[in-house]
């Protein structure tokens, strides 16, 4: 047995011998990915970044280890045309022939956590792996899904992967984006195979793929890059056969936030989304030397920025929605030089769109009202505020509104968690017996599926720190196994129901 390294201090003497099995088995899972884009400190109690974003060298290790993990348990390993990775066992779904999915992401912001997006995965591999065992078999097809930059590190959309697959990303803005360095999606795509052969030749030296054959690993990486995209892959009709393929998915995810631990609850079943949005900022100005330029007669930008970070944290009081600059890009970003260019982002959630569209709103009449131009700038030694262009752009770049699971699935979510977790006769310090629903102010990727039609819900596993998107977000061994425990139950009870065709749930949109 191997232990990742945020999971080394902890006790691990548990009153259910199921659920130390459970902890094993998911910590042997997570210490083979541990060191991919980590570095464990030597101090346990104070954790180490993860960084993981899509598209680079560690997303590819973590994509091959997914492929080769699924192909050795005999799943079907494919990647659709928006990235994300499919394993199905019991066959490949169609809409004659309903499967049932579980599953979330891998990929990480810059220096986060190691439980928001991998548990969701290496504890539906684990499910299957405990079922497997007790002699289970599919009843219907069953997928576990890797979902492609739910984070949204390359091109700043958040969940690109289910968006695009869903059609709510179109593929001409996908393939009109671009990154950083200027590449467009499908540019990103080919330099990504180049990342894909460096892991093959050093994957039999690694922790990850070091008990693979080479087979293996040729086989799992020709299953870990996307197809080249191509607007047929976007046909209307394929679209909708694929929603109509999928009977339920269930996305389980360590909670990004208190509520739980305020209810000392494991496990909670999601209600809703909250509605949320990013938004682009580019304030003009113009570069000077930083030395010879009287302040007077400056156009910085750098002003206008500062300007702008006041005002939405005062709105945001205001309008109680969170609201968070976390990414500005300063041109041409020189110690002795006055920016020409600041590129900001706003990132917008609340519990009504109202308050969060009003939010924006008011940046926008603030932009219009000259509160953000590059002013001042002299003329005869006096302010001007002439005829200057219009210094500040607002863009819009994603948007998804308020996020209600279905009824049906939610309520179904409810009754298989609390057989299989809060009726499994060890509720130590666990205050309820049936899993209490929250609202999530954080976007996932079955909240995306929910909105284009699919029967998608999720759950929680308990955060105790509380926080999120950083290295100090913290699941326990027990409750994780418990998470497991939920998807065990979610199988096979979902299972059944997508062999009688009955759910409550009806077919997709």
């Amino acid at each position: 047995m191997h232990l990742p390294s945020f999971w080394t201090t902890q006790d691990l003497s548990m009153n259910d011998e199921r659920n130390l099995r459970i902890a094993q088995m998911l910590g042997d899972l997570f210490w083979s990915i541990d060191d991919i884009g980590h570095t464990p400190g030597k101090d346990h109690y104070h954790p180490t970044p993860y960084n993981r974003l899509a598209w680079t060298d560690q997303e590819a290790w973590l994509r091959t280890w997914f492929a080769a993990q699924m192909n050795r348990r005999g799943f079907k390993v494919s990647v659709d045309e928006a990235g994300n990775q499919w394993a199905w066992i019991g066959g490949v779904p169609t809409p004659q022939n309903r499967g049932i999915s579980l599953g979330s992401h891998m990929d990480s912001v810059p220096d986060g956590g190691a439980f928001d997006g991998p548990l969701g995965v290496l504890s539906a591999i684990v499910a299957f792996d405990l079922l497997s065992e007790e002699g289970w078999k599919p009843e219907c097809p069953l997928g576990i899904a890797n979902f492609h930059d739910e984070e949204g590190g390359r091109f700043a959309i958040a969940c690109f992967g289910s968006r695009m697959k869903m059609g709510l990303l179109t593929w001409e803005q996908a393939i009109s984006m671009r990154d950083r360095q200027g590449l467009n999606y499908a540019q990103a795509l080919q330099k990504f195979k180049s990342k894909l052969g460096s892991v093959k030749r050093m994957a039999s030296h690694s922790r990850a793929l070091g008990t693979f054959s080479d087979q293996e690993i040729t086989d799992a990486i020709n299953k870990s890059a996307a197809p080249e995209p191509h607007l047929d892959d976007y046909d209307a009709d394929r679209l909708i056969a694929f929603k109509q393929s999928i009977f339920s998915h269930t996305e389980l995810h360590i909670e990004q936030g208190c509520d739980q631990r305020n209810l000392n609850a494991p496990i909670a079943v999601a209600e809703g989304i909250w509605p949320h949005g990013r938004w682009c900022i580019v304030m003009h100005g113009e570069a000077n030397h930083a030395g010879t330029t009287p302040m007077m007669e400056r156009r910085n930008p750098m002003i206008a920025f500062a300007k702008l970070v006041l005002d939405v944290q005062d709105i945001s009081k205001r309008r109680k929605v969170r609201a968070t600059i976390g990414k500005v890009i300063v041109q041409p970003n020189g110690v002795n030089v006055i920016p020409s260019r600041i590129t900001a982002w706003i990132d917008c959630r609340g519990q009504l769109e109202r308050d969060v569209k009003g939010l924006m709103q008011e940046v926008r009449d603030l932009a219009k009202s000259g509160e953000f131009d590059a002013y001042p700038i002299a003329v005869h030694g006096e302010p001007d505020a002439g005829d200057l262009p219009y210094d500040c752009d607002i863009t819009q770049e994603s948007w998804t509104r308020s996020t209600t699971f279905p009824d049906a699935i939610r309520q179904s979510l409810v009754n298989s968690v609390a057989a299989s977790v809060y009726g499994s006769g060890n509720r130590k310090n666990v205050r309820h017996v049936i899993p209490p629903t929250i609202s999530s102010a954080a976007g996932h990727d079955a909240a995306i599926l929910a909105e284009a039609g699919v029967q998608a819900g999720m759950i929680f596993v308990r955060n105790f720190s509380g926080a999120s998107h950083t290295p100090i977000e913290f699941a326990t061994p027990e409750d994780c196994a418990y998470g497991v425990r939920a998807y065990m139950g979610i199988i096979k009870d979902f299972s059944k129901r997508c062999i009688r065709g009955d759910n409550g749930m009806g077919a997709a949109r």
